[in-house]
């Protein structure tokens, strides 16, 4: 999968940014099981930049979503944040945009890496904004990644921002 998946997926974002339109497919259950939404491109004009995110804004908007749906609100986790993390800047790092790194790992791998062992995970992720409100509002504007934020399953979550590519992970840790 690596090379010629992570490729297609830097298309896709391409096509994506340039029609300002995007057509998700669905997810992908792997055994944990892990959702795979296709990734999400934006442009809210704000471009790359130094850039930071407020925590208790971005866990205030998604939870105001996760309380529409009538489900439990999501804490913080540091090891899911530390594996966002690492996700967001292997991606401006090693240049793609996609669930799978360009080795072939995913945000499961990454974050079985910190420790933390899931029985639910699933990762949305978002290019061409740094406002928390904009990237809410688009992952909600997708069926798929609006399913990844209001799953019942989802307990914690973790969130990575590098340039201008978000990457959320949801989970719930395992018995």
């Amino acid at each position: 999968m690596g090379r010629g998946f992570g490729c297609r997926c830097r298309w896709w974002a391409w096509i994506a940014g340039l029609m300002a339109l995007v057509s998700l497919a669905g997810c992908v259950a792997i055994p944990i099981p892990f959702d795979f939404s296709d990734p999400l491109t934006v442009d809210d004009g704000s471009g790359t930049r130094d850039v930071t995110y407020d925590e208790a804004e971005f866990a205030l908007l998604v939870n105001d979503e996760r309380g529409q749906a009538q489900v439990q609100p999501v804490t913080f986790n540091a090891q899911l944040t530390e594996a966002a993390e690492f996700r967001a800047q292997d991606m401006v790092a090693n240049n793609y945009f996609s669930h799978y790194a360009p080795d072939g790992t995913t945000a499961a791998d990454v974050v079985a890496a910190t420790g933390y062992e899931a029985s639910w995970l699933a990762e949305n992720l978002l290019m061409g904004t740094t406002d928390e409100s904009t990237a809410v509002d688009a992952w909600m504007s997708s069926p798929s990644h609006a399913a990844n934020i209001v799953a019942p399953e989802a307990q914690e979550i973790g969130l990575g921002l590098e340039a201008d590519i978000y990457v959320l992970i949801l989970a719930a840790p395992a018995d």
